[in-house]
C-alpha cells in the first residue's frame, strides 16, 4: 500500500489511466486564488501541506486508490504543473517582484505565485488575501494588454493576459518542468526557461510581459526552490476500500447522515467547509453516478451544479395534491436512491437522445422566457436562479407541462411567464408560498385560464400582505409633487407610511430593476457577460459599475461642510432615477467631471434626460447650494425614474392584479380602508 507521492505523480491523477481517481461524491473546485497561490508557496519553501487521505483497493493485477481527502490541493498541484485546462485559471511565478505593488512587508510570502483567472484575466493583488483589483486598475491593464477598451464585454482568453501587478512573470509550470528535468544542472535550469521563452514567441501560447528583461541570472536565483521538488513528497493515509463500503451499506436510521457521510464531514473539517447543498449533491453523485455528467454540462450555462440538481428533485417530487417540494436532505436523497418511481422520474429528465436531455430542453424554455430570446441581460436570469431558486422551480414546472404536452406556447403565454417570475423574484417576500399556491391553482385548470389564475392568486397574497401591489405608469407619476423647500423629502408628510411605498423604494434602489429597463444597452455593450459559472460569480466580476448621472462629489464633498440643499440632494443621490449602468472603463474616465458623452450616445436604451445635452449648463459642482439647480435635480432624478417604472411595468403587467380600479390613494383612515377592502372583497 503506497504511502506517499511525489507532487508529479499527483500532478497526474487527472490522466484516464491514473492509478488514483477522483470519486463521483467529491465535489467540485472551490478554493480561492489565494489559497492556490500560499500553498505553492508554501511547497517552494518545503514546508508540509498535510497528508492526503486515499481510500485502498488492491486487486488481482493492480492497487487502485480513491481520493477521499484533499481535492482542493490535488486541483492546486495540478494546476501548478499544467496538467490541467488553462481556460479558467493560468499560475505564475513572478522573477522580479515590481516593488511599486508588492510590499513583502504586508505578506508572509516568499515565492511571489500569481493566478490570472477567467474572472480576473488581470490577476490579483500581491497580498495574503489576493485582494481584487479596483476599477481604474482593471481600466489600465486592458489598455497595457492592447485589448480595446470598447470592444471588451466580459470575457477575455488567458493567453492574452498576464498578472497586471507583477514584475517578470512566467507561467510557473516551465519553471517546475525545468526544475525537475535539470536538478543537478543549474545552467541547463536556466537554458530550458530561455528555450521555452524563445519557443513561446512563435506559438503564442502565453502573452509575456516585458520579455526582453528576462535573462539567466534571475532564472538561476530560483534554481535551489524548483530543483528540491522532485524529492518533495506528500504523505497518504490509507483506508481499506472495504471499509468504505461497509460503511456506505450502513444507512442508518430515517433522516440520520450514514456512517459514511460522517466520515466525509469529518475529514473535511479542516478545508473549506462543505454546505448542506454540496454534501446533497455528493449524494446524489455517489447514487445517482449517471446524473453528474449532464448536470453539470447543464450548470455552466446556468447555475451551480448543486443548485440544479436540487430543483430537478424538487420537481419530481412536486405533485398536484402536494404542491412544490423543499429541497431534499441528504436523508431524503439517500432514501429515494432505492425508489423506483423516482429513480425512474430522474433519470427521465436527463436521459439523453437525438434532441438531447428533457431536462436541457426544459432549460432552454426557462431561459427563452427569462431573456425573452436573449432580449434581456442573462445576469438577470442567473440571479434568479441563484436568489429565488423557488421562482426557478415554478417555471421548471411551467416548462415540465409544455415538454410532456408537447405544445408550443405563444408570445403571450411567455409574457405571462415572464412577468410571473420577475413579479415574484422583486415583489414578493415569501416566495415559495405564493410560488407553490400558483403551482397548485393552475395545476388544475386549462391552459388558456392561467393569466387569471395566476392573478388570482397573487391578488390573494396582496390581502394577506405579503407581495408588493402595482401601481400604472399614470398613477406612480402622480405619487409626488416635488416642492423646492430645502426640507422636503420624499417619506416627508406621512408618505413614507403609505400603501405604496414599498413599491417606491423597491422601484428606487433595486439595481436589477434599473439594468432590466437599460436592457437593450446592456445586451449591446455586454453580449457576452454571463455570470451563471460559480467562479465569475463569487468574485463578483462585472464589466460594467453603476454611475452616479450627477455626480455624488457635487452633492457631498468630503470634508466639507453642509451645504443648504444637500440633504434635499442626497435623497435622490442614489435613486435609480440618478443611476445607470455603463462600462467600467467609460464611468472611470468620466470620473467627477461634467461628462456625459455615453448617454448623449445612446440617449434612448440608458433613458437619458432630453436635456442631457444642456446637463453641463443645468448643473455644476455648487449643486447642493442652489435652489434652483438642487431642485431640477430632483425633478429630472424623478423624471428618470418614471421612464425605468415604465418599463418595469410593461413588464409586470400581465400580472396586474388590480382589477376593478382597485387604487391605493396617500389618504388614510377607516373608511378608505374599508372601501378597499370591500373592493377586493367583490372581486374574490
Amino acid at each position: 500500500m503506497k504511502t506517499e507521492w511525489t507532487l508529479k505523480e499527483i500532478s497526474e491523477w487527472t490522466k484516464a489511466d491514473s492509478e488514483v481517481k477522483i470519486p463521483a461524491i467529491q465535489r467540485g473546485v472551490v478554493w480561492k486564488p489565494y489559497q492556490v497561490e500560499l500553498l505553492w508557496d508554501t511547497i517552494l519553501r518545503q514546508f508540509p501541506i498535510g497528508a492526503f487521505t486515499l481510500s485502498h483497493l488492491r486487486t488481482e493485477s493492480t492497487d487502485i486508490y480513491n481520493l477521499i481527502d484533499g481535492q482542493q490541493r490535488w486541483n492546486a498541484v495540478a494546476l501548478g504543473y499544467g496538467t490541467l485546462s488553462n481556460e479558467d485559471c493560468i499560475l505564475w511565478f513572478d522573477l522580479k517582484p515590481d516593488e511599486k505593488v508588492w510590499d513583502s512587508s504586508n505578506t508572509t510570502r516568499k515565492y511571489i505565485i500569481r493566478a490570472t483567472t477567467k474572472a480576473h484575466p488581470w490577476g490579483y493583488k500581491a497580498n495574503d488575501e489576493c485582494t481584487t483589483l479596483n476599477t481604474s486598475q482593471k481600466r489600465a491593464a486592458l489598455q497595457e494588454f492592447g485589448v480595446d477598451d470598447n470592444e471588451y464585454e466580459g470575457t477575455i482568453s488567458l493567453a492574452e493576459t498576464y498578472p497586471i501587478e507583477s514584475g517578470l512573470p512566467i507561467p510557473l509550470c516551465w519553471m517546475i518542468a525545468a526544475g525537475e528535468e535539470y536538478s543537478e544542472d543549474k545552467d541547463g535550469f536556466a537554458k530550458c526557461i530561455m528555450d521555452k521563452i524563445e519557443e513561446n514567441k512563435a506559438s503564442r501560447k502565453f502573452k509575456l510581459k516585458q520579455v526582453d528583461e528576462i535573462n539567466d541570472s534571475l532564472i538561476v536565483k530560483r534554481f535551489e526552490a524548483f530543483k528540491s521538488l522532485s524529492h518533495y513528497k506528500i504523505p497518504t493515509i490509507n483506508i481499506l476500500q472495504e471499509t468504505i463500503d461497509n460503511e456506505s451499506e450502513d444507512k442508518g436510521e430515517a433522516g440520520a447522515l450514514s456512517d459514511i457521510e460522517i466520515l466525509f464531514n469529518r475529514i473535511g473539517t479542516g478545508g473549506t467547509p462543505i454546505t448542506q447543498s454540496e454534501l446533497m449533491y455528493s449524494a446524489v453523485k455517489a447514487y445517482w453516478p449517471e446524473l453528474s455528467k449532464e448536470n453539470d454540462r447543464l450548470a455552466t450555462l446556468y447555475m451551480p451544479p448543486h443548485t440544479l440538481i436540487s430543483l430537478a428533485f424538487q420537481l419530481v417530487l412536486s405533485t398536484t395534491d402536494k404542491g412544490l417540494q423543499r429541497a431534499p436532505s441528504v436523508a431524503k436523497v439517500r432514501k429515494l436512491a432505492s425508489g423506483d418511481g423516482i429513480r425512474a422520474a430522474i433519470d427521465k429528465l436527463y436521459c439523453t437522445d437525438g434532441n438531447g436531455s428533457v431536462m436541457s430542453r426544459m432549460l432552454s424554455s426557462v431561459d427563452q422566457w427569462l431573456t425573452n430570446y436573449d432580449k434581456i441581460p442573462k445576469v438577470l436570469r442567473t440571479t434568479i436562479a441563484r436568489k429565488s431558486p423557488d421562482v426557478y422551480l415554478l417555471l421548471m414546472a411551467f416548462a415540465k407541462w409544455k415538454e410532456e404536452k408537447q405544445i408550443e406556447t405563444t408570445t403571450g403565454e411567455e409574457a405571462l411567464f415572464r412577468a410571473t417570475a420577475y413579479y415574484l423574484h422583486w415583489m414578493v417576500g415569501d416566495k415559495f408560498d405564493v410560488a407553490n399556491s400558483i403551482y397548485k391553482a393552475v395545476a388544475k385548470s386549462e391552459f388558456s385560464k392561467w393569466g387569471n389564475i395566476i392573478k388570482q392568486e397573487l391578488l390573494v397574497s396582496c390581502v394577506k400582505g405579503t407581495i408588493t401591489p402595482l401601481l400604472s405608469p399614470e398613477a406612480f407619476r402622480g405619487l409626488f409633487t416635488l416642492e423646492g423647500d430645502k426640507n422636503w423629502r420624499p417619506y416627508g408628510n406621512g408618505r413614507g407610511n403609505m400603501p405604496w411605498w414599498t413599491l417606491w423604494e423597491t422601484i428606487s434602489y433595486n439595481k436589477e430593476m434599473l439594468l432590466y429597463a437599460q436592457r437593450g444597452y446592456m445586451c449591446k455593450r455586454f453580449p457576452h457577460y454571463d455570470p451563471a459559472r460559480q467562479d465569475l460569480w463569487e468574485d463578483k466580476n462585472r464589466p460594467w459599475d453603476f454611475d452616479h448621472i450627477i455626480p455624488q462629489d457635487w452633492i457631498h464633498r468630503k470634508g466639507s461642510w453642509r451645504q443648504a440643499y444637500t440633504e434635499y440632494c442626497e435623497a435622490w443621490k442614489d435613486n435609480n432615477g440618478n443611476m445607470a449602468a455603463i462600462p467600467f472603463w467609460v464611468n472611470r474616465a468620466k470620473s467627477n467631471e461634467a461628462n456625459w458623452e455615453e448617454y448623449k450616445e445612446n440617449p434612448v436604451s440608458l433613458l437619458a434626460d432630453e436635456q442631457i445635452f444642456e446637463f453641463g449648463k443645468l448643473f455644476n459642482v455648487m449643486l447642493n447650494r442652489d435652489a434652483k439647480q438642487a431642485k431640477c435635480f430632483a425633478e429630472k432624478t424623478f423624471a428618470r425614474m418614471c421612464k425605468i417604472y415604465n418599463e418595469v411595468y410593461a413588464l409586470l403587467e400581465p400580472v396586474d392584479f388590480r382589477i376593478g380600479e382597485i387604487a391605493f390613494a396617500e389618504k388614510t383612515g377607516i373608511r378608505n380602508r374599508k372601501e378597499r377592502m370591500n373592493t377586493i372583497r367583490d372581486i374574490l
